[in-house]
């Protein structure tokens, strides 16, 4: 773990001077507005505990907070959280992203559109429900859970992550990124029939995929030996019929 003691107005100098900083940053946006406006604190420094979690096998530490401020006398005071849960917290986290965007985000078409097409290293079509699968045992989340994956900077290679605003862990058992819960993060998306896939229509009878789908062929080749033995029974069998 990486224990940090630091300021909003910190974060914010670092958030807005990036290309130089390669830490984790904490944007508090407008929850900062409202715990200073419920502690009427307008001018009193905002302190924040972060602590980055370094976790084995994930690509970017979880990060706890907690923020605090002198509201009586010069003791630093634990700050309730809770009056921001409408808000969102923004987090920038430093890693360098070469594969596609879209497999690392769980709100892309590609983890919930039936009409994305992907392929596996074995050249066969991923469904759905086996890339969800892939992105928790790959440990593909950039983001923590109760966090969406908004964007990536690739100048400064930096990823930006929206998160609802939450305490910290009660203890340092539980200060891990839970998988369990990344999963049920995922679009729900029923069991879909074979009628959910004539949506796909456009994607199927565009020119790639025509010429990458086999199935093409051999409809193709159904559909030539149909039309000869149509002409052969109109011109030798059609009387004798």
């Amino acid at each position: 773990m990486i224990i940090t003691l630091t300021t909003t107005k910190i974060q914010n100098d670092y958030i807005n001077n990036i290309s130089y900083i390669n830490l984790t940053l904490i944007d508090f946006a407008g929850c900062e507005k409202l715990l200073r406006a419920h502690y009427k604190i307008p001018d009193e420094i905002l302190y924040i505990k972060k602590i980055d979690i370094i976790q084995e096998g994930m690509k970017t530490p979880k990060i706890e907070y907690d923020v605090y401020s002198k509201l009586s006398g010069k003791n630093l005071e634990k700050l309730d959280l809770s009056i921001c849960e409408n808000t969102r917290i923004y987090l920038s986290l430093p890693i360098t992203i070469t594969e596609n965007l879209d497999k690392l985000n769980i709100s892309s078409r590609y983890y919930k559109d039936i009409c994305y097409s992907a392929t596996s290293d074995y050249g066969t079509d991923i469904i759905l429900e086996d890339r969800k699968v892939e992105y928790i045992d790959g440990n593909k989340s950039i983001c923590q859970e109760d966090c969406d994956f908004s964007e990536y900077d690739y100048t400064n290679q930096r990823a930006n992550c929206s998160c609802k605003v939450k305490k910290s862990s009660s203890s340092f058992a539980f200060m891990n990124i839970n998988k369990k819960k990344l999963l049920e993060s995922f679009i729900h998306i029923e069991k879909l029939t074979n009628i959910n896939k004539l949506k796909c229509h456009k994607e199927l009878f565009s020119i790639k995929g025509i010429i990458s789908n086999i199935g093409c062929y051999i409809s193709l080749a159904f559909e030539l030996f149909h039309i000869i033995s149509i002409f052969i029974f109109y011109t030798y069998s059609k009387k004798k019929f």
